[in-house]
């Protein structure tokens, strides 16, 4: 009896022609207590690798309806390259986040961030949502 044995290998190429790895983007937030009573300073921002940042075109945030303007368009730039946002207030909310890349054959992300406030005795607290992409 004549077996073969096929090995078949599959690879995820890029528009360059380059195999991709997977990415991990995660959605992270830095919460500290403010100096107006029952208040909280927080930050939200995007971790990844140094060469997925470099492919993101923007980030839109969209907080409570509460918030004054609630929709925040943070462009890629030299001086913010973690697509940051800082703001404060007083309670907790899931934050939409849209993903928009630079080449747009590639379909924005979308993700939902707890903003978590919990800081329990420590100046800084981190939270994390993460997704691979």
């Amino acid at each position: 009896m004549n077996s073969k044995i096929f090995l078949i290998l599959f690879f995820v190429f890029s528009s360059e022609g380059f195999a991709q790895r997977i990415q991990k983007i995660s959605v992270q937030n830095d919460v500290s207590m403010s100096r107006r009573s029952g208040y909280y300073n927080w930050k939200v921002y995007l971790v990844a690798h140094r060469d997925t940042l470099l492919k993101i075109k923007e980030v839109i945030y969209t907080l409570h309806p509460t918030f004054t303007n609630p929709v925040q368009k943070i462009k890629a730039s030299t001086r913010n390259r973690n697509f940051s946002y800082n703001a404060s207030g007083w309670g907790e909310f899931d934050i939409k986040v849209k993903i928009v890349f630079i080449d747009t054959r590639r379909r924005p992300l979308y993700l939902i961030h707890h903003l978590n406030l919990n800081v329990r005795g420590t100046s800084l607290k981190r939270v994390d949502d993460s997704i691979c992409i």
